[in-house]
């Protein structure tokens, strides 16, 4: 592509711009993300993979830092992300109990 005299200059490629990304795409193609993430990065090109939620909510990571949080309410369980903000050091867990239950009171004596 370095040679193609249709991306020779900035103004070339926008011109050229459809042709250029299917190339581009083509080339991306021929890989796994992983291969490409470490050849950017080596290269010193801001890279990463995107993840689909599905990704994210069962990464381990994400589990043991605290960032999302399983809790198993009536035998289902639900992922909920981590309030982003820690109090004495601790995540505030204020929504860690569920919900309450059809008919149950959550009397506060506010009534």
């Amino acid at each position: 592509m370095s040679k193609d005299n249709r991306f020779a200059t900035n103004e070339d490629r926008v011109k050229n711009r459809n042709d250029l990304s299917n190339l581009i795409q083509k080339e991306l193609l021929k890989n796994r993300s992983g291969f490409w993430i470490d050849i950017f990065q080596k290269m010193g090109i801001p890279s990463g993979k995107i993840n689909r939620i599905s990704d994210i909510v069962t990464d381990p990571e994400m589990i043991k830092n605290g960032d999302i949080f399983i809790q198993n309410i009536q035998g289902v369980s639900f992922v909920f992300p981590s309030f982003p903000v820690l109090i004495n050091g601790d995540f505030i867990d204020f929504y860690k109990t569920g919900p309450p239950t059809m008919c149950e009171s959550k009397n506060t004596g506010a009534d």
